[in-house]
This record gives structure tokens, C-alpha cells and sequence, in this order.
């Protein structure tokens, strides 16, 4: 037995380098036949867009938008808060004359009309804003003059809104307008322009600053039917 276990190992030895050589012969032959496989190039997907960036992205873009409107809505809601007007100063004539301190209260009732700082002076500008706004006021029509009809209204409006404050003297004081707005027509057309209304009553308030200070306080004022001359009514 041992001698044929070594025929056996000098058998394969002798053989084991033709086998070897055949089967590399056999490997590389079929590896010729066989077609290699196709190569497949590896693609890198593209990264996707971050989920969380289209969002904010979006609210981006649309944020310029939402936020005007918000302002126009603001805006609407919250309208600009008008000057107040401000709170005439009450004047103390009770040391003057009975008659007298009448007489002042009665102007100084006036001057509030078109005193706007409410300092209790009627100070030049304030008598210029007056007068225009007096104007356009008494011209119903709007077409710069003050027709025979529209002179006329302001004569009634005087008789019912200064009833109280001259009583039984009313219809002389009503006399004294309507001499009044017949002198302010120059022309004696039977209308009076802007120019003649303007005229008028800047030559009587410059008349009435006896002091030339450019301002009427409650002593040199005078309503318009209260004469020049006389202090009494």
C-alpha cells in the first residue's frame, strides 16, 4: 500500500503542470468566446432642491406684495388726524360800563369768528383769510360776484342769527349792513366782485388800527354795524 500511495503522488506531480496549463488554456479561450458585458456608466442624480428652501423661496417673492396691501389697509383705517381747532380765550369786560362791556362782547364775538390762533387779537393774515372765506361763502353760485339775491341773503342771515344780541335795535342795525354792502359796490353795478369785497374791507379794518400795529384787538374792533363815530349803539 505505501508504494502505490507514492506511484499515485508521482502520477499527479508529473501531471498537475499539463492539467494547470490546459485549464488556463480552456479559461482564456471561453473568456474570448463570451462577449464582456456592457458597461453601464454610473449616473450621479442631480441633488434635489432642498423641500424646506421652495417654501421659503415662495414666501419671499410673495411677502413685497402682502405686506403693501397691509399698508393700503392701514392706511384706510387709520386716516390723518385733523388740526383741532383751538378754544377762543374768554374775555372779562366787567369792569367796564354795562353798556360798554356789551358793546365788547358783542365784538369780541366777531373777532372769534376769525381769530384762529384764539389769542384774542385779529391779526392781519387771520383778517385776509376772513374776508375770502366770507366771500366765497355768500357766493351761492360760485361765479365771483355777489348778486343783488346773494347781498340780500346775507342781510337775512344777519337778522336771524343777531336777533338776541340787539333785540329791539335790529332793524337799525340791519339798515346799517345794507348802506354797508351798497358802498362796497364801486361801479354801482348791482353786483360785487371779489376785488370790491376785498377792497372794502381792507380799507375798514386799516381804518380801524389806530395804532398801526396791524392788529384789532377788542377796543379798535368794530362789527360791521356798529358806527365809527359814536361809542353808543
Amino acid at each position: 500500500m505505501p508504494v502505490l500511495y507514492a506511484f499515485i503522488a508521482v502520477f499527479l506531480l508529473i501531471s498537475a503542470p499539463a492539467m494547470a496549463q490546459e485549464s488556463a488554456r480552456d479559461y482564456i479561450d471561453r473568456m474570448m468566446r463570451t462577449p464582456p458585458p456592457p458597461i453601464v456608466e454610473e449616473t450621479v442624480p442631480a441633488p434635489a432642491d432642498d423641500p424646506a428652501a421652495a417654501p421659503v423661496a415662495e414666501q419671499e417673492e410673495t411677502l413685497p406684495a402682502e405686506s403693501e396691501e397691509t399698508e393700503e389697509v392701514v392706511a384706510a383705517e387709520e386716516p390723518e388726524a385733523e388740526e383741532e381747532a383751538c378754544t377762543p380765550i374768554v374775555q372779562d369786560f366787567s369792569n367796564q360800563s354795562p353798556s360798554i362791556a356789551k358793546r365788547y362782547t358783542r365784538r369780541q364775538a366777531e373777532i372769534d369768528k376769525m381769530d384762529t390762533d384764539c389769542d384774542g387779537i385779529l391779526q392781519p393774515e387771520e383778517r385776509t383769510t376772513a374776508i375770502e372765506t366770507q366771500f366765497s361763502t355768500a357766493d351761492a353760485d360760485e361765479d365771483g360776484v355777489l348778486s343783488k339775491a346773494e347781498a340780500a341773503a346775507i342781510i337775512d342771515a344777519f337778522k336771524e342769527n343777531s336777533q338776541g344780541a340787539y333785540g329791539g335795535l335790529i332793524d337799525k342795525k340791519t339798515r346799517k349792513l345794507e348802506v354797508r354792502i351798497k358802498n362796497m359796490d364801486k361801479n354801482d353795478d348791482g353786483k360785487i366782485t371779489a376785488a370790491e369785497y376785498r377792497s372794502y374791507y381792507q380799507s375798514r379794518y386799516k381804518s380801524l388800527d389806530k395804532n398801526n400795529d396791524g392788529a384789532l384787538d377788542v377796543r379798535e374792533f368794530k362789527t360791521d354795524v356798529e358806527s365809527r363815530r359814536r361809542r353808543s349803539d
